[in-house]
């Protein structure tokens, strides 16, 4: 699979989405919570248990495809820092011994034994995002056609 695949699981407000990434299309499942607090009880309707296809450049959607590119997603996380980052020392994170970094933004944990990868990030506001399969292999694959729901053919 290319570099423009990806996939993984976001939570946002106790709503999870799923992203897949296959090239220039992302597709993303997200749960009844999600769409209804965001579009509305029709759209929970329409939209629950089906994947949402979208172009990867689509205005609006596009931070979700960068989700799934690594090299981009980095790129944004670790360039947005916002003041002096400091090492803090040595903590446990989720059962992980791991670098505290710190801004005014949030915290990083990066892996003290093994390779040092990043495993947490944890903004002021206590919202976090996990990081986990460093190096695992990656098979990914669009969702089946008939779970699928088409923007760009809704569009007209």
């Amino acid at each position: 699979m290319g570099t423009d695949s990806g996939s993984g699981t976001i939570g946002v407000d106790g709503a999870s989405i799923e992203i897949i990434r296959v090239g220039s299309d992302v597709y993303f499942k997200a749960d009844e919570a999600f769409w209804t607090s965001t579009a509305g009880a029709a759209a929970a309707d329409l939209f629950n248990g089906k994947w949402v296809k979208i172009p990867a450049t689509t205005q609006g959607f596009d931070s979700f495809a960068q989700l799934s590119k690594v090299k981009d997603f980095m790129t944004g996380l670790f360039g947005s820092a916002s003041g002096k980052v400091e090492l803090v020392g040595t903590t446990d994170y989720e059962g992980q011994s791991a670098y505290e970094l710190s801004d005014s933004d949030g915290t990083l944990y990066i892996a003290a034994e093994g390779e040092p990868y990043p495993v947490a990030l944890v903004g002021k506001n206590d919202q976090s995002l996990t990081f986990s399969d460093w190096n695992a292999p990656l098979d990914v694959q669009a969702p089946p056609s008939a779970d699928v729901v088409d923007l760009g053919q809704l569009q007209g």
